[in-house]
C-alpha cells in the first residue's frame, strides 16, 4: 500500500502507473492472474486425482503421473510455434481469444467426463494447450503495447501477476477439494488381523467444482480479452495495429504507423 502511494509522487518512478491505467496493460494483467490461477487449478486437482488411492483417485505413482501429463506437455511444446506464427500474421488478440476459449472447453470436459484416466488425459490437452497460447499471446500485447525503454518493467510488472494467480491457484484448489471430503472403511491387516480403518476419502464433486472454476476463470479471460486493441508486427520489426498509431509513452503524442503487416 505504501509503494501504490508513493511511487506516483516520485520524480522518476520504477513502475509508470500510467502506462499500468493503459487498455493494453490492465486487461494483459488481470489476465495474467486469470491464466496463473486456471494453470494452477488443472495441475493440483489432476495430480490429486490421479494419484490419491481410494476411490475417486486412480491410485497412480508418482512416475505414472508423469506419464499421464506428457500427452498435454507434448501439446504445449507442439503448438507452442503455431500460436506464435497466429500472433505474427494476426496479432496476439484473436489469440488470447481463442486460446481462453481452448482452455474453458478443456476445463468444462475435465468436469463432465473424469470417471477414467484416459477422459483426464484427453481434455487436459486442450486446457493446457489453451493455457499455453494465453501466455504466448500476452508477452506479445506487452511488447506491442509500450515503448521500448518500458518495456522491461511492464514485462516484470506482468509476470508478478501472474505469479499472483500461480499463488492463488493452488489455495483455491487444496480448499476446494478439501471442503468436499468425507470418511470410508477399508480393510488394513493388523497383527495378522484383518480390520476396518476409517479413512479420510475426497468426494468427485470437488474436482467437478474445481474444473468448473477453471472453466469460469477462462470465460472471464475470453470476454475481457475481447477490450484489447491488436497491434500487430510490421515487417521490419515495428509494432503497428490497422488503422491505429504504434504505442507510445503515456502523454507523449503517437507516432504514424506505417502499413499493418
Amino acid at each position: 500500500m505504501f509503494f501504490w502511494v508513493w511511487e506516483p509522487r516520485t520524480a522518476t518512478p520504477v513502475v509508470s502507473f500510467e502506462a499500468l491505467r493503459q487498455r493494453n496493460i490492465w486487461v494483459s494483467n488481470v489476465n495474467g492472474v486469470f491464466v496463473g490461477i486456471g494453470m494452477f487449478l488443472i495441475f493440483i486437482a489432476l495430480v490429486i486425482l490421479a494419484e490419491y488411492p481410494y476411490a475417486p483417485g486412480f491410485g497412480l505413482n508418482e512416475f505414472q503421473m508423469g506419464l499421464v501429463s506428457i500427452p498435454a506437455s507434448l501439446s504445449m511444446l507442439a503448438l507452442g510455434p503455431l500460436w506464435g506464427r497466429w500472433v505474427a500474421a494476426r496479432g496476439p488478440k484473436p489469440v488470447m481469444v481463442v486460446g481462453f476459449g481452448v482452455m474453458a472447453l478443456g476445463g468444462l470436459g475435465m468436469a463432465v467426463f473424469n470417471s477414467s484416466i484416459l477422459e483426464l488425459i484427453a481434455f487436459s490437452i486442450p486446457a493446457l494447450a489453451g493455457n499455453v497460447a494465453v501466455l504466448i499471446a500476452m508477452s506479445n500485447i506487452i511488447v506491442l503495447s509500450v515503448p521500448p525503454d518500458e518495456l522491461g518493467v511492464q514485462t516484470g510488472m506482468n509476470q508478478t501477476f501472474r505469479n499472483l494467480g500461480s499463488a492463488v491457484g493452488p489455495v483455491v484448489a487444496a480448499s476446494v477439494t478439501a471442503s468436499f471430503m468425507t470418511t470410508t472403511t477399508v480393510a488394513a491387516l493388523v497383527q495378522g488381523h484383518s480390520i476396518m480403518v476409517p479413512v479420510p476419502t475426497y468426494l468427485i464433486e470437488g474436482f467437478r467444482i474445481v474444473f468448473l472454476i477453471t472453466t469460469a476463470v477462462a470465460v472471464v479471460g475470453l470476454l475481457l480479452s475481447l477490450a484489447l486493441r491488436n497491434y500487430r508486427f510490421l515487417a521490419d520489426g515495428r509494432p503497428a495495429g490497422p488503422g491505429e498509431a504504434s504505442p507510445t509513452r503515456a502523454g507523449e503524442p503517437p507516432a504514424p504507423s506505417g502499413p499493418s503487416a
